[in-house]
This record gives structure tokens, sequence and C-alpha cells, in this order.
């Protein structure tokens, strides 16, 4: 009787012991997925905060461009005005 005690006890303690490392491993892997979970979120900022930027900087090429063009007509055809 007392030796069958000693290995449900012995049998206890594994489990336990399996049971604390399981709970480690998943504080880990939450810890992991909320650094993640943030990262990502500041990703997606940098993200639209970049193509605002580029959508500028394409607004930008676009109007000088276009006054390039507006430009060389004006000297292709004599003297006009330009309005911009």
């Amino acid at each position: 009787m007392f030796r069958e005690r000693e290995k449900a006890e012995q049998r206890d303690r594994k489990v336990l012991e399996i049971l604390e490392k399981k709970d480690e491993r998943i504080e880990e892997l939450q810890t992991n997925l909320a650094y993640n979970t943030r990262e990502l979120g500041e990703n997606v900022i940098r993200y639209a905060q970049i193509n605002h930027r580029i959508n500028d900087l394409m607004s930008a090429f676009f109007f000088l461009v276009l006054t390039i063009f507006y430009i060389n007509v004006n000297l292709s055809s004599g003297p006009h005005f330009i309005l911009v």
C-alpha cells in the first residue's frame, strides 16, 4: 500500500511538472503573440504612412509632368500666357 501511494505521488509530481512546463510554454507563446500583434499594428500604420507619402509624391510628379508638357506646348506654339 505504501509503495502504491509512493508511485501515485511520483506520477502526480511528473504530471504537475509537465503541466508547469506547458504553462510556461503557453505564457511564452502569449508573450510572443502580444509582441507580434503590436509589431503588426505598428507596421500597418507605417505602411499607411508610406502609402500616403507615395501618393503625395506621385501627385507632385504628375503635376510636374503636366507643367513641363504645357511649357513645351507653349514654347512650340509661340508666346502665350500660362495659367497655373
